[in-house]
């Protein structure tokens, strides 16, 4: 058996060990100085950024967008990039909410304190929401410094990222078919950047306490 192999190897060894003379040293027998012993620790693989072929409805893949400035808090300016969400913040940001607006909109104020009302919920669920601004009063885009005047003045500057359409990297959602209407809503899932719900499938405000404590699942909508 293998335990009386072992065994009968031992027995070779041990006298073979006595024999050497210990003032000599045999190379073949030293061990490697385990400063010596290089890091066997695989290199992480390089997080890759799902392929996207555009943003059109539940089930795409959001493209990789940045936006710089993207405003936070009390107008303090950062950046918002979604390559970083999905390769860095994964673990503490499971989803993020986008929330469109125009400046010109007669039904978007409601809306905001809507999802205002939902913030507390969907932070517990590791929900990032992020309001973008997406035209000005003139139909033009709008730029950060517009989308954090405007939703400061709704709901004040505790809640989300605020940024402009003009201020993205590219126009992919002020000129993607996710929102014919205004106000509109889509939510991500940041491990696939899929998009697992939309303002635009229905009539009823979204319940995005329910959709981002079900993000995981396929049809969070209908858990």
């Amino acid at each position: 058996g293998s335990m009386r192999r072992i065994a009968l190897a031992l027995t070779v060894l041990v006298p073979f060990a006595l024999a050497c003379d210990p003032q000599t040293e045999n190379p073949s027998l030293d061990g490697p100085d385990l400063e010596d012993v290089e890091d066997t620790e695989p290199e992480p693989e390089p997080c890759v950024y799902p392929a996207s072929t555009g943003l059109n409805a539940v089930g795409s893949i959001m493209p990789a967008v940045s936006w710089d400035p993207a405003m936070l808090g009390a107008g303090n300016a950062t950046t918002f990039d979604l390559e970083q969400m999905h390769c860095d913040r994964q673990e503490q940001v499971s989803s993020i909410v986008f929330v469109l607006v125009t400046e010109w909109c007669p039904n978007c104020p409601s809306y905001v304190n809507y999802v205002n009302g939902q913030a507390a919920a969907m932070a517990a669920n590791g929900a990032q929401i992020v309001f973008v601004d997406l035209q000005d009063r003139n139909y033009a885009p709008a730029p950060s410094s517009n989308a954090q005047a405007y939703i400061a003045d709704k709901i004040g500057d505790g809640v989300g990222f605020r940024v402009g359409s003009a201020d993205a990297s590219a126009p992919v959602i002020l000129n993607s078919n996710i929102w014919t209407g205004v106000p509109n809503a889509f939510v991500v899932r940041t491990s696939d950047m899929k998009v697992v719900a939309s303002q635009e499938t229905t009539q009823y405000m979204l319940d995005f306490g329910s959709i981002t404590a079900n993000i995981g699942l396929d049809d969070p909508t209908n858990p």
